[in-house]
């Protein structure tokens, strides 16, 4: 019960500071601070404030998308990678500052080990190659 509370004192410190609160997201105290997304999948993150805006390290890794008077902002993985996002709100505050690792969406994947290569095939239903061969 004490720690559910715990839990409860911070996410309404999270919500007053204007950061989005979304299960995959870390709170600013946390050393972990970062969201994964999978390649290919969106994430959306509600602000209490309106982004003004956002500032995105690499784009080859992700894609963000500002939706004007929803206090959202909608994040979609393109490249393996990690990068970085900063969300500015009126007056320039600094709402949300932290890293954005993707990962392979390994659903309906299957990898295929060779002498000296592996291959990974996305299989939906027909099982195509979604990657070179790795060596």
């Amino acid at each position: 019960m004490h720690r559910k509370r715990q839990r409860e004192i911070k996410n309404e410190t999270v919500r007053k500071k204007g950061i989005p609160t979304t299960a995959s997201q870390k709170t600013p105290e946390d050393n972990s601070n970062r969201i994964r997304i999978a390649v290919g999948q969106s994430l959306i993150l509600q602000f209490d404030v309106l982004p003004k805006q956002v500032i995105v390290g690499d784009d080859k890794i992700v894609d963000v998308l500002a939706l004007e008077k929803e206090k959202t902002v909608v994040i979609t993985g393109k490249n393996l990678g990690s990068t970085n996002i900063i969300v500015l709100g009126h007056n320039n505050d600094i709402l949300l500052d932290t890293e954005i690792a993707t990962f392979a969406n390994e659903q309906s994947t299957v990898r295929v080990y060779t002498p000296g290569t592996l291959s990974f095939l996305s299989c939906t239903p027909r099982c195509l190659p979604s990657s070179p061969p790795v060596r």
